[in-house]
């Protein structure tokens, strides 16, 4: 059985999705319930139940995070990769390495799994990522410092959003010094 949570945080209500193996999903923050759960449960054609206390601790941190009281450490979180193939785990693995107020490119993630000419893949990887903010998808950006495509709730309008409350105000000035080295 699949479980669910929505819960209110600043920017919106944003949910979790979670499995016998761990969670399968996360929603960004839509601007209501129903909204959220239309994203969350898009193709699943299993049995869900809604509780309000799945992963309270998550629930806190990624509150918290949109109140910017202070940077969250996702820790001790089973995700369920089962689903991914084991390109998109290495950069998913990768990605959830750059640590908060950083960013990295998609040559770089490319170069850290192994496959240096497949930034594009890398990007397709990300644009299917099933965690975001888990999973900072967000922070991944363009060699020229461009913040490049976003696929989750709210698009490139979040992820400005996102990089901006991570004190990356300036993407092209501030990026460019800042990118992660992947060490």
């Amino acid at each position: 059985m699949l479980k669910y949570v929505i819960f209110k945080t600043l920017w919106g209500w944003f949910g979790i999705l979670s499995g016998p193996n761990g969670i399968i999903r996360t929603c960004l923050p839509a601007i209501s319930i129903s909204k959220t759960k239309e994203y969350l449960l898009v193709g699943i054609d299993r049995q869900v139940v809604r509780e309000n206390g799945l992963y309270a601790d998550l629930q806190y941190d990624i509150t918290h995070y949109f109140s910017r009281s202070y940077e969250p450490r996702f820790r001790n979180i089973k995700l369920d990769f089962s689903s991914l193939s084991a390109f998109q785990k290495s950069v998913l693995t990768a990605v959830i390495q750059v640590p908060y107020g950083q960013t990295i490119t998609y040559s770089r993630v490319a170069h850290l799994v192994g496959c240096p000419k497949a930034y594009r893949a890398v990007g397709t990887a990300l644009a299917n990522n099933p965690f975001p903010l888990i999973v900072p998808c967000h922070r991944v950006i363009k060699t020229d410092g461009s913040i490049g495509n976003f696929s989750g709730y709210g698009g490139e309008r979040m992820k400005r959003k996102m990089l901006k409350l991570e004190s990356l105000a300036s993407p092209c000035r501030t990026l460019r010094s800042a990118v992660y080295s992947g060490k």
